[in-house]
Formats: structure tokens, sequence, C-alpha cells
């Protein structure tokens, strides 16, 4: 009887090791023009603008206008699956990062309510002073209901470039976007 107690007690240990983690995968995601659930007008595209800084504490900091122009398919996904691209444009300091054509696959995935982690796979060269290229930014995404403005925002803060010609130790990237309508993160 003890024998059988003791199989079914490491049998029972297995099954929640296994099927521990599934329970703790990532929410759906959907991007939404409206504060409601079920989501029944997806948000298929979107316009953000705001700045971008790199900063350095030996070179000039830059500061520039950011437009990003997105899309998604509107299904409920994880991670939602995006397409967008970056204009950089009026930067500061006679400097003009470049960034590659065309759209690049971003993501966008729901950590809470109204709260997103969003990837976007870019290549940016700032070439100010000393090359550094950045290849993904990570911004933050905060919905309109969770302090994200009238119609959410996008934020990063510290990206560090991942290679570089004299690029200085201390360079770091940040953004500060609004969308142009609201956007909403939802389940």
């Amino acid at each position: 009887m003890k024998i059988r107690l003791i199989i079914f007690a490491l049998l029972a240990i297995g099954l929640f090791a296994v099927l521990g983690p599934v329970s703790a995968m990532a929410e759906s995601t959907q991007m939404c023009e409206a504060d409601e659930e079920p989501c029944t007008k997806p948000a298929k595209h979107f316009h953000f603008v705001g700045t971008v800084t790199q900063l350095s504490l030996w070179l000039i900091n830059v500061t520039c206008n950011l437009l990003y122009l997105g899309s998604t398919n509107g299904t409920l996904e994880s991670p939602q699956a995006l397409e967008g691209q970056l204009t950089i444009t009026m930067c500061d300091n006679f400097c003009l990062p470049e960034e590659e054509d065309g759209e690049k696959p971003s993501e966008i995935e729901r950590s809470g309510t109204e709260l997103g982690q969003w990837n976007i796979f870019e290549r940016l060269v700032w070439s100010c002073g000393g090359t550094c290229i950045y290849q993904e930014i990570r911004w933050h995404f905060l919905g309109p209901l969770n302090g994200g403005g009238t119609n959410g925002t996008l934020t990063s803060a510290g990206e560090v470039p991942e290679e570089g010609v004299s690029c200085p130790s201390d360079a770091t990237l940040e953004t500060k976007l609004e969308s142009l309508s609201p956007v909403y993160i939802k389940s």
C-alpha cells in the first residue's frame, strides 16, 4: 500500500512538472480599436509618433523625430505578429541615423491588463562621431487604460548597441512614441 502511494505521489509530481509550465504561458494578444471584450474591432493599422535619442556621456546626444507605421492581420495570437516601418527625420546636431528600407517584422505580447512587450526587428545605424548599430528595439507598451496617455504609448530606455565601429561603450537608445488613434491590448 505504501509503495502504491509513493508511486502515485511521484507520478503526480511528474505530471505537475510537465503541466506547470503550460499554465504559465503568455496570454493571447490582440490589438483593438475599442476597449471591449471580446474585441469586435481589431486594430489592423497603427501610427505612432515621437522621438528617438541616442545618449552618450562622451559624444553629443542626438534626438530625432520617429514615426512607426505598422499593421497586423487582427487575429488573436501569442505573440501578435506585426509588420512595420520606422522613419527617422529632423535630427539635431547634423546627424541622421540610417534605417533599413521596407517593412520589418515585429511582435507584441500581452503581459497584463493594457501592458505588453513590443519587439521590432529593425537595424538602425547611428554614424555620429562613431558608428553604433542597434539590431532590435524592445518597446514597453502601455494602453490608454493603464497610464499610456489618450491612445497608448511605446517607450524604451537603455537599448544597448550590438555592434559598431568606435561606438561609445556608454551609448544607449531611448524612444517615446504615442499612438495617433486609440490602441488597446486584449486577450
